[in-house]
């Protein structure tokens, strides 16, 4: 295990504003801002100020349980430094750890354990009722489930985190809260991987302005931005260009096509933004299969008409500039319009040297009367978990509600221009991407495995316009209902 424990020193933390998203390859967190071209903005209005008083905790030591440094291009996850290195997010992280130091008279200490271990690590100790971790960091989907509160305390039962503030994700808290006032688990902005890992649609602006279309900011400010819309722009771009057909991607040179998915993953992004799932809860706050398909089919079966049309939806894994017909090489190469990604891989590598301009977009509302755009937010995304044995909760609370305020505030608006092309600030993106960290989305049946299975056959599906929503949840309906009823009955004899 590594441990690394900072000492405390006072630092002064500035407001700065910016763009982003992020990438899948294991590399280092370093992202370069130097040197990057800059555009005249308006001044910033004055952050939010942080409403509650400080306290003075002696000098003892908070400990974190989070994922060692290299993981996923794009993630974001690092809660500390060791020192400056001149890098604008590493030294706005590293800021933030010695002002919360300074503020509650504590020492950070971060101890990393690989991801597939973190999980369980915690389980043993909170077995073994040791007071190890302060606050824990746990991929939303793995075993244990921290959202079914094995290791976890109930974090309305910790004041000081006060979940009713502006730096937290609010239809998450909603999506994820059973029983209507239990939550064991949740994404925030002290671990930037509950920013860095929402999905967003990237768009190709090169090839919007060569068929002289509108970039649709103004649709969705407007609440506009619908699958309609989307489905009226892949119309005015996808083209054969002399390939024979569009059925395999490998093959073809020239084609343009609409949309494209690297995997059921990054569909499933798309298929949610409607805010429908197939969980639902009863009225105790229970979860449960829901019973009134109609809605659900009325989503699914759009998305297959849009996308199963030839050239205007294909899904297939790969890499970039390999010629290998996969989303990431369609859109590399300029020949693939949208693309769903986690909104951290903007400032990977690739995107940076990327020869077109691309921006962001939340997903589409299905219609205009959906009363909001939803972004989903990986199952993968490393959460907050306040440990059962934690000795001192109430501080647990206050230190990781004052770091998200800072990690809001003061790290994602320089994140956010690392994200923007060539780390250009780019308002229209940034409120794009504002709009898409405020819409943090929870599918908890996909994130607890309930319905990934049937959930990943119905994407293969609309991508082949072969979709039956009726028949294929029916065929799983009760095999998924005894598994709900089986991990609630589990959760609920613990918590008794």
């Amino acid at each position: 295990m590594k441990k690394t424990i900072f000492a405390a020193a006072a630092v002064m933390l500035v407001v700065l504003s910016a763009c982003a998203d992020a990438g899948n390859d294991a590399v280092s967190e370093s992202v370069d801002t130097a040197g990057t071209e800059t555009v005249a903005v308006t001044e910033a209005e004055p952050a939010v100020l942080y409403p509650r008083e400080a306290v003075d905790y002696g000098g003892k030591v908070f400990t974190f349980l989070n994922c060692e440094d290299v993981l996923w291009d794009g993630t974001f996850h690092i809660l500390d430094y060791e020192q400056e290195s001149g890098d604008t997010i590493e030294d706005a992280v590293y800021n933030r750890a010695r002002n919360a130091e300074e503020r509650f008279n504590i020492a950070l200490t971060v101890e990393k354990l690989p991801f597939g271990e973190l999980a369980p690590n915690l389980n043993k100790i909170v077995m073994a009722g040791e007071s190890l971790y302060d606050a824990a960091y746990i991929p939303l989907s793995t075993s244990p489930a921290p959202l079914l509160g094995k290791n976890g305390l109930n974090l309305y039962d910790i004041d000081s985190l006060h979940l009713e503030d502006d730096w937290w994700h609010q239809v998450f808290i909603k999506e994820a809260t059973l029983f209507g006032d239990t939550l064991y688990a949740m994404p925030d902005y002290c671990n930037l991987m509950g920013y860095t890992r929402v999905a967003t649609l990237v768009f190709n602006k090169k090839l919007m302005e060569t068929h002289d279309l509108a970039v649709p900011y103004d649709l969705v400010r407007d609440g506009k931005w619908t699958l309609d819309k989307m489905r009226e722009y892949m119309a005015q771009v996808v083209n054969l260009n002399g390939d024979a057909s569009f059925a395999d991607t490998a093959k073809t040179t020239n084609a343009v096509y609409g949309y494209g998915a690297q995997h059921e993953g990054d569909l499933f992004s798309l298929m949610v933004s409607s805010g429908e799932s197939l969980i639902v809860y009863d009225d105790n706050g229970y979860p449960k299969v829901r019973e009134d398909l109609t809605a659900l089919e009325n989503v699914y079966s759009k998305l297959a008409e849009v996308l199963g049309t030839d050239g205007f939806g294909m899904m297939k894994n790969g890499d970039s500039y390999t010629g290998d017909g996969s989303a990431a090489d369609l859109f590399s190469a300029g020949r693939l319009l949208f693309r769903n990604i986690s909104i951290g891989v903007c400032a990977s590598a690739i995107f940076r040297n990327l020869d077109f301009e691309y921006g962001v977009l939340p997903n589409p509302k299905i219609d205009e009367t959906q009363e909001a755009y939803h972004s989903a937010i990986s199952e993968y995304t490393l959460s907050l978990v306040v440990p059962i044995t934690a000795a001192d909760p109430e501080m647990t609370g206050n230190v990781i509600n004052y770091m998200s305020y800072l990690g809001k505030t003061e790290i994602i608006p320089e994140l956010q221009t690392a994200l923007c092309y060539k780390g250009m600030r780019d308002n229209d993106s940034i409120e794009m991407m504002d709009m898409i960290m405020n819409s943090v989305y929870l599918d908890l049946g996909y994130v607890q495995s309930w319905t990934t299975d049937i959930t990943k056959r119905m994407a293969g599906d609309i991508m082949n316009n072969k979709l039956n929503v009726v028949s294929t949840v029916e065929k799983q309906q009760k095999k998924i209902s005894n598994t709900i009823e089986k991990a609630i009955s589990d959760m609920t004899s613990t918590i008794e």
